[in-house]
């Protein structure tokens, strides 16, 4: 997405903010990324603040246009977080990407088809009725400290209540 371009990163702050201090407008709604973000943040890996000092990038629902072109862009609100290690560059960053759909089978087609993209998450997790988290790693592996932090967070999220990993790409 053309919104990650824009991420300018700064240190990290690793406990200095709270990621869930930042509200969407519908309470249920925020209590659903505010779920998610706490499960990952079991991972002791540690959050980093973007260079204007929020958490993360608002995702607001795209264009119908958009939205009628490809599953995964029916999405009602997303965010995008940073997680450690922080202080790469914008190209070899840790991202949790957080979706909500409007409902468990437009979820897990946006999923599936994201899945299936030559460029996809390294992992995806089905999280209640309406919830997409994507892990994304530009490290993979566990060889360095970015994938083992990728690993930590997929192993945290892995663990949440109402979550399934959902990757089904070839």
């Amino acid at each position: 997405m053309a919104t990650v371009a824009v991420l300018a990163l700064s240190a990290c702050g690793a406990g200095a903010h709270n990621p869930t201090a930042a509200r969407a407008s519908d309470p249920a709604s925020a209590a659903g990324f505010d779920q998610i973000v706490a499960a990952a943040g079991a991972s002791k890996v540690p959050w980093c603040p973007l260079a204007d000092g929020e958490l993360y990038v608002p995702l607001p629902a795209p264009p119908p246009e958009s939205a009628a072109s490809a599953s995964y862009f029916r999405y009602l609100e997303g965010r995008i977080y940073q997680f450690g290690p922080c202080g790469v560059g914008p190209d070899q960053d840790n991202e949790l990407r957080i979706f909500r759909y409007a409902g468990a089978a437009t979820r897990d087609a946006a999923i599936r088809e994201i899945s299936a993209r030559n460029l996809r998450p390294t992992a995806s997790f089905a999280v209640g009725d309406t919830f997409d988290a994507e892990i994304w790693s530009s490290d993979p592996s566990l060889e360095g400290p970015m994938g083992r932090a990728a690993a930590a967070v997929h192993g945290a999220l892995g663990r949440m209540d109402g979550a399934r990993h959902l990757d089904l790409g070839p």
